[in-house]
């Protein structure tokens, strides 16, 4: 009786704090794809490789460039701060705007030999970045900075495409307005990752996603899709674009626009099939496709177009470009990057004289950078060419006992010229850019009570690893988003740091 009291109790309290004059005071539309953090800037602490700072051109894109520091001693330990697991780099100092970004990379413990990396982030296009390296030891330190500049794609990307120029309409399988499968798992209305139901990654896909994990393995298992069928387009063909296994068929019935038959079948490739469809007048349809039951399929999409048009269709190689135009400067102290995927221009530029510009073309930096360490002289360093970072090489820094030097880097984007400019500015004039950075109008300091003071590092500590678990891109609910998940591990107590 008392629980039942309980209980009742608390869906009271529920109900009155959920509707006020009959109204909802969180209306469910506010949880309708609700998954992206609306306030995602353009520059913060996005990577999912290397710690430092991202800019996103376009959010919509899923395109990222990054920017990061890697301190070490010269010609002997490097450190690659890989976000994903230990590498001797903390989230140090992250305020509550996310203007000014700090991570400590320890060279050696307590603190004896450490590089503060500081992003100072301007406006939507410059970051100030500033790295105070030091040593608390009775001997010289001899330490490198490798400023890495480099650009990034969500997840696997597609290896193939259709002509911008083509005259026809596609449909992404995973486009669909409903799904519902005869079967429904205990997973059902809880996707994996937040994907749509039976949504798969393959680079095989023109847009990086199929239908698939066992889509028409049950009969009965139905998906529809809303198409908009464009003025003198009324009389067509659909072709779908889908994997069937070799010796396999998968059979559906299509109903909507059109009711017909559709035998996919397999030849353990991509292959297209292709039905007729015809309407009074242009404007939206249903599509249907309702499993037979015969075998599962990967259903990539479908086209939509003229009988001719899909004879014809071309499905071409794309390559993805991560290797940028390369300018350096007179001075040999910048460099200006293009992308060809790419509108932004983006500028690196530092002032300490002693440097060499080089490039690096691996995917795996963690072990392969670490092998050049010694190698001084080359300026293209050459792995496995799956990847490529431009690469600033500042070396070496001479540290006396007891000492520190702080050198500063500007990481700008825009037009060429905006990038040009910016760059000669920094170099010409580099208090206007220090001068530029603004101390937090609200200090937590002083509104922390004389027995909270104690916990302030812990509290920074943590403020920093959670601020810096912001990732983007993610891709969820067929949308690029930035979302902010427990992806990295710079976590504080995972490092073993002491937070209070």
């Amino acid at each position: 009786m008392r629980t039942k009291q309980s209980l009742l109790m608390f869906l009271t309290v529920v109900w009155t704090a959920t509707s006020t004059l009959g109204q909802q005071t969180i209306p469910p539309s506010c949880f309708t794809d609700s998954h992206d953090i609306t306030s995602l800037k353009t520059w913060g602490p996005y990577s999912k490789r290397y710690a430092g700072i991202s800019h996103i051109p376009d959010m919509k894109a899923g395109m990222r460039f990054d920017f990061s520091v890697m301190p070490g001693y010269y010609r002997n330990r490097q450190l690659i701060p890989h976000v994903l697991f230990e590498s001797s780099y903390y989230p140090w100092d992250i305020n509550s705007s996310m203007s000014r970004i700090t991570y400590r990379y320890e060279m050696e413990w307590k603190d004896r030999v450490f590089t503060d990396v500081t992003y100072y982030i301007l406006d939507e296009h410059r970051t100030l970045v500033g790295m105070n390296c030091v040593n608390n030891t009775a001997v010289n330190q001899n330490l490198v900075l490798n400023l890495m500049a480099y650009i990034d794609y969500e997840g696997e990307q597609p290896q193939f495409k259709i002509p911008e120029d083509s005259n026809i309409q596609w449909y992404n399988a995973t486009d669909y307005i409903s799904n519902e499968p005869v079967r429904k798992s205990p997973q059902y209305n809880l996707v994996y990752d937040g994907w749509k139901r039976n949504e798969m990654r393959t680079s095989q896909s023109l847009s990086g996603f199929v239908l698939g994990k066992g889509f028409g393995r049950d009969k009965g298992d139905k998906v529809s899709y809303e198409i908009n069928i464009l003025p003198g387009k009324e009389k067509g063909m659909i072709g779908f674009r889908y994997n069937t296994p070799k010796g396999k068929t998968s059979t559906f019935q299509v109903k909507g626009i059109t009711e017909s038959r559709l035998e996919l079948q397999g030849t353990g490739e991509y292959s297209i099939v292709s039905i007729p469809y015809s309407c009074k007048e242009p404007g939206k349809y249903t599509l249907e496709l309702t499993s037979e039951g015969t075998y599962s399929t990967d259903l990539d999409g479908f086209f939509i177009g003229s009988e001719e048009d899909i004879k014809q269709i071309k499905i071409l190689p794309r390559k993805l470009s991560f290797i940028p135009e390369i300018k350096s400067g007179k001075t040999k102290q910048d460099f200006i990057l293009k992308y060809s995927e790419c509108d932004n221009y983006y500028g690196i530029a530092w002032n300490y004289q002693e440097s060499q510009i080089r490039e690096v073309l691996d995917d795996n930096l963690e072990s392969f950078f670490r092998k050049k360490t010694h190698d001084h002289v080359s300026s293209r360093l050459i792995g496995n060419r799956e990847w490529h970072y431009s690469n600033a090489f500042l070396r070496p820094i001479v540290l006396a006992p007891h000492s520190g030097q702080t050198i500063y880097a500007l990481v700008c984007t825009g037009t060429s010229q905006q990038v040009n400019e910016q760059i000669q500015k920094f170099h010409s004039t580099p208090e206007t850019l220090t001068s530029l950075i603004q101390k937090d109008s609200n200090n937590s300091e002083d509104r922390i009570l004389a027995d909270g003071k104690k916990y302030e590092f812990g509290r920074r500590l943590l403020q920093s690893a959670l601020l810096s678990n912001i990732v983007y891109p993610v891709h969820t609910q067929g949308n690029i988003s930035g979302i902010l998940r427990p992806a990295k591990i710079g976590i504080a107590f995972i490092h073993g740091i002491p937070v209070s």
